[in-house]
């Protein structure tokens, strides 16, 4: 793999994770995670999800995934 490629795949890890804690917090939301990070609310984020809930899910998923 060349560089560009594994920094390519961590980003796409992060957006994964990303979108599992947004779906965990509220389920069928609809978003698209650009490139550059920006997320786009389809739903204009009507229940005002904000960054830290958004780490703090992350966190909680990978405590449970450490888990299993």
């Amino acid at each position: 793999m060349k560089h560009k490629d594994i920094e390519n795949l961590i980003e796409d890890i992060k957006s994964t994770e990303v979108m599992d804690a947004i779906q965990s917090i509220k389920p069928n939301t609809e978003i698209t995670i650009k490139a550059e990070g920006d997320i786009i609310w389809h739903d204009g984020n009507s229940t005002n999800i904000t960054a830290q809930q958004i780490a703090d899910k992350i966190a909680e998923l990978r405590a449970e995934k450490g888990k299993l």
